[in-house]
């Protein structure tokens, strides 16, 4: 073999490039197949973080069209019914009354109900003297009671009243009083009473809009005691 000029082999040096141009190879056949394994297991490479549109805690923001159908149904129909607004009409004397003005009233309105409520009313006025200990002491009094003039009077002979003497129901309260005035005028302590009574009352309920004007006046005009009241929506 030939030296060259600087005293170096050209044998030698035809070996070291042969060498380095193998290296060479080696090295980009390896990067191609480190970059095709990657390809094949992407969870394999380093991934990065996905972005995030919210801070953590913050609920993201979903469009109608993405709802649950059913949630959007109930979230419409809660907004349609915070625009009601909601009257009662009574009271009327029986159900079927409210059952006539109800159906008079369901084409003009959003929705209509009927209810039953109970009411206490006075009865009328009892005048009377409280019960004594026993029959004979009530017997008694009612003599008494005779002597001085008095008969519109009866004895309780049973019940939670016994030996209760009953001086007159009245309907009129001033006709009541005057009635304990004469007897406590006579020396009886004859006690006033307000009788009371719980009557069943029915209404319709019904709902409309700000817009609705529903003419409900001509379904109750055979009912002098008939009103309109505010009332809560249903």
């Amino acid at each position: 073999m030939k030296a060259s000029p600087f005293g170096i082999n050209t044998g030698d040096n035809r070996s070291m490039r042969m060498i380095l141009r193998i290296t060479v190879i080696l090295l980009v056949l390896a990067n191609l197949a480190v970059a095709g394994l990657q390809q094949m297991d992407p969870e394999s490479s380093t991934a990065e973080p996905a972005f995030q549109a919210v801070e953590p805690g913050v609920p993201a923001l979903v469009l109608l069209n993405e709802r649950d159908p059913a949630i959007v149904a109930r979230q419409r129909l809660r907004s349609s019914r915070e625009q009601l607004v909601c009257y009662s009409v009574g009271p009327l004397p029986s159900q079927a009354d409210a059952r006539r003005v109800a159906n008079g009233l369901s084409e003009a309105t959003e929705a209509t109900r009927e209810r039953l409520s109970h009411v206490t009313r006075e009865r009328g006025f009892w005048i009377y003297l409280p019960a004594l200990p026993s029959r004979e002491e009530a017997l008694e009094q009612a003599r008494r009671l005779a002597t001085a003039g008095v008969r519109d009077y009866y004895v309780v002979t049973a019940g939670d009243r016994e030996n209760t003497i009953s001086l007159g129901l009245y309907g009129q309260r001033e006709n009541a009083l005057r009635r304990q005035a004469s007897l406590i005028a006579l020396g009886f302590n004859a006690e006033f009473s307000i009788r009371h009574e719980e009557r069943p009352e029915y209404w319709v309920d019904y709902a409309i809009t700000p817009e609705q004007a529903p003419s409900w006046q001509p379904l109750v005009a055979r009912y002098p005691n008939v009103e309109l009241q505010p009332a809560d929506c249903f």
